[in-house]
């Protein structure tokens, strides 16, 4: 899905990183494969026109290490933000994730590295039921010793907050065009009619 357009504007970055990861925490890999996903962000990253958009790869399971390889990658000068849904920040802040008692100490380590912007979701029907709600449990979800006024709150278009990938699979199953096309790009919607994903 699209990056949240205000995000770049925010906080003035020059370059995106679509960044996969080939294994992660507790998610296995369903539906496309590594490599099908790779060539959609691909597509992605081409379609954007400005060359400013990057593909990578990560082995890395937990965002603690993919923010220490970001960082030895990038060098010590350059400001990361790492963006991520409110779904992912929950599995982040979850202590099962890390050794007993190290959570703390394994996020300070990722603050140390790089900058952390969570965006919000769609409140119908979930919980927290408003956006407002999202951000203060955001944004108290850890000790200020910890993130080092490096956790940041976007709030979503409402268009944008809206979207999903369930939405997006459940448009391709249907073969309804006007709703897939709602929610991604026509070259993905073309990749994925092409190798008959989700259907």
């Amino acid at each position: 899905l699209p990056t949240p357009p205000a995000a770049p504007r925010r906080f003035g970055a020059s370059h995106r990183l679509l960044l996969l990861a080939k294994n992660n925490a507790d998610k296995p890999v369903i539906g496309a494969s590594l490599l099908q996903r790779l060539q959609m962000m691909e597509l992605m990253a081409r379609a954007d026109g400005d060359g400013a958009t990057l593909c990578g790869v990560t082995a890395h399971p937990l965002f603690v290490d993919k923010a220490s390889a970001l960082r030895s990658l990038c060098g010590h000068e350059a400001p990361i933000y790492l963006l991520v849904g409110l779904d992912t920040w929950e599995r982040i802040v979850d202590p099962r994730y890390y050794v007993a008692g190290g959570r703390d100490a394994a996020l300070t380590s990722l603050f140390r590295s790089v900058e952390v912007v969570v965006t919000s979701r769609d409140p119908v029907g979930g919980s927290p039921s408003t956006v407002v709600q999202q951000e203060a449990l955001v944004l108290g979800s850890l000790p200020g010793a910890v993130t080092a006024g490096r956790l940041h709150f976007m709030r979503n278009d409402q268009a944008m907050a809206a979207l999903s990938s369930s939405e997006a699979r459940g448009a391709i199953s249907a073969n309804d065009l006007p709703a897939a096309l709602g929610v991604i790009p026509e070259c993905i919607h073309a990749y994925l009619r092409e190798n008959k994903l989700y259907e």
